[in-house]
């Protein structure tokens, strides 16, 4: 397969001024939606804006507040939070917004504070997530996105950093949910077509999990989501994908042999020792046409019935992390 010259994909920058989102004190105790919620402690920061932790001063609850600069050249944040507000706010699985606006100059996007990251619960897990908790996990978000691709929307920036529980201790600690939109975009035109077949596209998305599509420069639509996800829950279940490793220091030559060892390598080896539902996953994930719907429901019943050979059932909230339940599931015949 011939490769296609392409400008790689960048977030845009931090505009540079005497503010700086570098200084976590920067916005520290300022009132955002009507005094309503205070901004409190830095978490982390980086070109696509900063993250910080805040307080409902009504409630007492603990909120996330993104912001961004108000005046960069093109501003994300209210990209992002028009997404949210297509994809709504009564989804159990999408973070609620509680208000979208100026805090000093910057804007500001307060929403739930959720739990820990498929990431992290996978490094407290020793980096293999167990095949009972790989399973319900690829039936959450493959639910998930069969939500999401039926507004309109496919999401473009799958990685276990974006997919956290919820606060532990509370009834949505065992619910995954989405976050960072700022990458999605909208497959349907506003004359509610599906957008055109292109080639020539830059790299979007981290490359360790995006599609081989996404590698050769070809316009992205739902399948390549549904591709992302299995190299996502491999890597959780593995621990390790076969082009990890690389040791290739520029971007766009790590990102091409990337791309050349997803498209040598077999499903059957990719999936080797998981049950032949995940090899059969990405067959068929390879096969789904461009503008195609696939078919997520008979997808999660596949991944059911794995739950159900194992003799469990996908709703229960029990995972590797919970000491109660050892995964004794993974010795039964698969």
């Amino acid at each position: 397969m011939k490769y296609v010259k392409r400008t790689m994909c960048i977030r845009t920058q931090m505009a540079s001024g005497t503010d700086s989102l570098s200084d976590p004190a920067v916005l520290a105790n300022q009132r955002v939606g009507n005094s309503i919620f205070t901004v409190g402690y830095y978490v982390t920061g980086g070109s696509f804006g900063s993250l910080y932790i805040g307080t409902n001063t009504e409630t007492g609850e603990k909120v996330a507040i993104k912001v961004e600069r108000a005046d960069i050249d093109k501003p994300q944040l209210p990209l992002e939070y028009g997404f949210y507000k297509t994809l709504g706010n009564y989804m159990i699985f999408i973070p609620k917004i509680h208000y979208f606006g100026p805090c000093k100059n910057y804007s500001a996007l307060v929403m739930d504070l959720l739990g820990p990251s498929l990431l992290k619960m996978n490094q407290i897990c020793g980096g293999h997530f167990g095949l009972v908790t790989t399973t319900k996990l690829m039936i959450q978000i493959l639910n998930i996105f069969e939500y999401v691709h039926s507004q309109g929307i496919i999401y473009r920036d799958v990685k276990p950093d974006n997919f956290l529980f919820g606060q532990p201790n509370t009834p949505k600690w065992a619910t995954v949910h989405m976050i960072d939109l700022g990458f999605c975009k909208r497959y349907i035109n506003e004359d509610n077509r599906h957008i055109s077949y292109v080639e020539g596209k830059g790299v979007t998305g981290t490359a360790r999990y995006i599609s081989v599509n996404n590698h050769v420069g070809r316009e992205l639509s739902r399948r390549d989501d549904l591709e992302a996800i299995l190299y996502m829950i491999i890597f959780l279940h593995k621990g390790q994908l076969p082009w990890q490793g690389l040791n290739v220091a520029d971007l766009r030559e790590r990102t091409k042999q990337i791309g050349i060892i997803k498209m040598t390598t077999s499903s059957k080896e990719l999936c080797s020792n998981m049950p032949i539902e995940y090899e059969n996953f990405l067959e068929l994930v390879k096969k789904i046409r461009f503008n195609e719907r696939p078919p997520y429901r008979q997808m999660m019943n596949q991944f059911r019935y794995v739950l159900f050979r194992m003799g469990i059932t996908a709703d229960d909230n029990y995972y590797d992390w919970d000491q109660s339940h050892q995964p004794r599931h993974e010795n039964k015949r698969l």
